[in-house]
């Protein structure tokens, strides 16, 4: 089953303007900014993508929360997954848009024989993710990389399955992070 699939948003270089006033160049280590459905940011967003994404979704979908993630150059994020234990439905996958330099980033998954541990999504234990979990695998066996890909286009990408990212660029990158109400056809 794939983990990854790319979709054609006709408005990406849109949104990347729009969100681009969020980063910051100078980042180093991570930053998180949350957008919840009341947001100003994420109505506008729901517009702009509402017409790319429909026949994706098995009824009409709405932005449930956006996470911007920044993450600094020449670092990685560790293996995790997003949601609860067992995932909701509507848990499984996110639309990943690139926002900043994401064009050196990359998106490991990986399998193996592995019991679930809870976490946050940094070391900063306060940030919300989702209103969910932040999990990560407790490794029984070595970890595999079963798949990658490089995040420089609109992709959606499955969550719930131990993932990891890494920006070999120099510089932060920034991805906004899109998660909806609803579980999609994928």
């Amino acid at each position: 089953m794939p983990l990854h699939y790319d979709i054609d948003l006709k408005n990406f270089i849109d949104i990347q303007e729009y969100f681009s006033k969020y980063v910051n160049k100078d980042l180093i280590g991570q930053s998180i900014t949350v957008f919840d459905k009341t947001d100003n940011d994420t109505i506008w967003l729901q517009e702009k993508i509402i017409d790319d994404i429909f026949g994706i979704f098995l009824e009409d979908p709405k932005i449930k929360i956006c996470v911007l993630g920044g993450l600094s150059g020449n670092e990685s994020l560790r293996v995790h997954m997003d949601g609860h234990n067992p995932p909701t439905p509507d848990q499984h996958w996110a639309l990943n848009i690139p926002i900043f330099n994401c064009e050196d980033t990359k998106m490991y998954w990986y399998d193996n024989n592995y019991n679930i541990g809870y976490a946050t999504p940094t070391n900063k234990p306060n940030l919300p993710a989702d209103d969910s979990q932040h999990l990560r695998p407790i490794w029984i066996g070595n970890p595999k990389v079963i798949d990658e890909c490089s995040i420089d286009k609109p992709k959606f990408v499955k969550v719930t399955t131990p993932h990891s990212v890494t920006n070999f660029s120099k510089r932060p990158r920034y991805l906004l992070s899109v998660r909806f109400n609803i579980a999609t056809n994928l």
